[in-house]
């Protein structure tokens, strides 16, 4: 149904959930509500996998909110992407904490989400890109 939508060779990037109906596109941004969710579900797991989930949603909501403060033009992109670089580092490395948690489901989506790691991003270096798919009214980047 995306490709028909889209077409086979899609140039923009997609805003997307991980559904695996996606994985054909070249260029995604995996949307970061649907990643607050995920976080949500590791951090409702417990034990070990609560640290993960709620590290994961505390640097997730600091995104959004610098990435807002970006679109409503009170924090300048020079500034996001001075602070970016270090809620990065601190997102892959709860991840890569998510691969050796008990619960088999944490370590999944944490493998996922490495698995994709361009697609966490791409709204932080893709002219009009969001990190979020909300929106969802046809608007696409194109590279």
């Amino acid at each position: 149904m995306a490709r028909d939508l889209l077409g086979e060779n899609y140039p923009g990037v997609a805003g997307t959930d991980r559904y695996s109906a996606y994985t054909w596109l070249t260029w995604r941004q995996f949307c970061w509500s649907h990643l607050l969710r995920d976080f949500q579900k590791i951090l409702e797991r417990g034990s070990d996998s609560y640290p993960i989930g709620w590290n994961l949603k505390l640097q997730a909501d600091y995104l959004l909110v610098l990435w807002a403060r970006v679109r409503d033009g009170t924090l300048p992109y020079a500034d996001f992407l001075t602070e970016f670089p270090a809620v990065q580092t601190l997102i892959r490395s709860w991840l890569t904490a998510g691969l050796s948690a008990s619960s088999s489901r944490t370590v999944v989506t944490c493998r996922q989400l490495l698995d994709g790691d361009a697609s966490l991003w791409r709204f932080a270096t893709v002219s009009r890109v969001e990190p979020t798919n909300n929106s969802a009214n046809g608007r696409y980047a194109i590279r």
